[in-house]
């Protein structure tokens, strides 16, 4: 059996609703705050299949073209700061995010974060498996368009074929749009 939710899922994990979910290393806290003083979880690598391909994503920090020459050195400046095993590993352990190298899995701080609390490593045994979103300007689109399909059919909204073909269809369109 499954539930098929939008939104974020830790409150109804938090109230027994759901006993497992796939989500984002970054609900860590959230899930810790929902099921504070009611039950012990842990998480556990996402499943993977023949092609072991495991979904990753970040939030990105960009230099502008437009920007003036000192503006830019000034950003390049600040971008190998925060990219420093130290700086990243810091931020990492303070987020529940990964840090963005793997030297900084050698530093103190990750080190001793990593000994105090060895789920903040559980992530990293995927990093070998990790894949990005497909390069398309519709992709958003197109899993909105996935999601829904799912969602409606799991929902009794309409039958498998149905859901299918209007996917199919509003799929087939953004992909037009992309390739004008």
């Amino acid at each position: 059996m499954a539930f098929a939710q939008g939104g974020y899922l830790n409150d109804i994990f938090g109230q027994g609703t759901v006993l497992m979910y796939i989500d984002t290393i970054a609900g860590r806290t959230y899930v810790e705050q929902s099921a504070k003083g009611k039950f012990q979880w842990s998480w556990a690598p996402v499943p993977v299949w023949k092609t072991r391909n495991v979904p990753f994503a970040g939030t990105d920090v960009i230099m502008f073209s437009t920007a003036k020459e000192e503006e830019k050195r000034a950003a390049w400046e600040f971008m190998k700061y925060l990219i420093s095993p130290e700086v990243t590993a810091y931020w990492a352990v303070n987020t529940g995010y990964l840090p963005v190298r793997r030297s900084a899995l050698q530093t103190t701080i990750w080190k001793q974060a990593a000994k105090a609390d060895p789920l903040i490593e559980i992530p990293l045994q995927q990093i070998d498996n990790a894949k990005m979103d497909p390069q398309l300007s519709v992709w958003t689109e197109i899993r909105n368009v996935v999601s829904t399909m799912f969602n409606d059919f799991i929902n009794g909204k309409v039958d498998m074929e149905t859901a299918i073909k209007k996917a199919d269809a509003e799929i087939k369109k953004y992909l037009a749009e992309e390739y004008k």
